[in-house]
């Protein structure tokens, strides 16, 4: 993602319902932009957060990967996939 990047509408109805707490909210204005413009990486962004914070942490790892090989540059999708996969017990220790 780059930072000239437009926020749409849809985007930002769903982040408002993320940071208000209303993680469903969020899930469910995500699928239904998501379903117009699956290319958005921004509305594929919030709708992992709002997996990760409902306590679906598993449901937000694809989005996540797929951010992660999109934009490999982008540190929070990093560590959002980090804090995924470790939420659903699929990090391992690398001391094992």
């Amino acid at each position: 993602m780059t930072a000239a990047r437009m926020h749409t509408p849809e985007a930002n109805r769903a982040n408002a319902a993320l940071q208000a707490g209303q993680h469903a909210s969020a899930i469910s204005l995500c699928k239904a932009a998501l379903r117009k413009m699956p290319r958005d990486p921004e509305l594929r962004y919030i709708l992992a957060q709002a997996y990760t914070r409902s306590n679906f942490p598993a449901d937000a790892v694809p989005h996540l990967e797929r951010l992660v090989r999109e934009f490999p540059e982008g540190v929070p999708f990093h560590v959002e996939l980090a804090n995924a996969l470790d939420g659903a017990g699929r990090m391992t220790n690398p001391s094992e």
